[in-house]
Order: C-alpha cells, then sequence, then structure tokens
C-alpha cells in the first residue's frame, strides 16, 4: 500500500526512514502512518512492503536529506 500527497513530485534529494516490524504491530503503525500522511506531518510519501511472511517493512520518504530539520520533525512523529 502507498499513501502519497497529491502532486507532490519525488525529488532526488528525497531522504528515507525505514522502519521494520513483525507482522503483530504492522497494520497499527500503519494506520498511525495513514493519519500523520493526512495531517502532512510526514514527509510526501509512505509505503510498507511484506518482507517475508511475518516481517515488514514501512519507508517514509522526506522531502529532502539535507534537511535535517525536516529528518528530525519526521523522526519525532513517527516515535
Amino acid at each position: 500500500m502507498v499513501a502519497q500527497l497529491p502532486g507532490v513530485v519525488k525529488s532526488v534529494r528525497s531522504g528515507k526512514w525505514m522502519i521494520f516490524l513483525n507482522k503483530k504491530k504492522v497494520d497499527q503503525i500503519w494506520r498511525k502512518v495513514k493519519i500523520l500522511m493526512a495531517e502532512n506531518e510526514l514527509g510526501n510519501e509512505a509505503k510498507v512492503t511484506r518482507l517475508a511472511s511475518d516481517r515488514h517493512l514501512i519507508s517514509l520518504y522526506t522531502y529532502d536529506f539535507e534537511d535535517v530539520q525536516d529528518l528530525f520533525r519526521v523522526l519525532v512523529s513517527i516515535r
């Protein structure tokens, strides 16, 4: 699944936070990510990927990996 802000163009400077989760937690965390995306609290895109039967990855893409303030803001939002 992908959660993306409408009309947002990806940049070559996009950064990525990677959250590795077990099967039991992925739905709960993904719901939170979708809410935060709708409230513009995260970057410009998020996606969840199944890695194995019991492992998932949530990727959160930021606007600019050199923008330390924005990276920290996203980190605080996902904690």
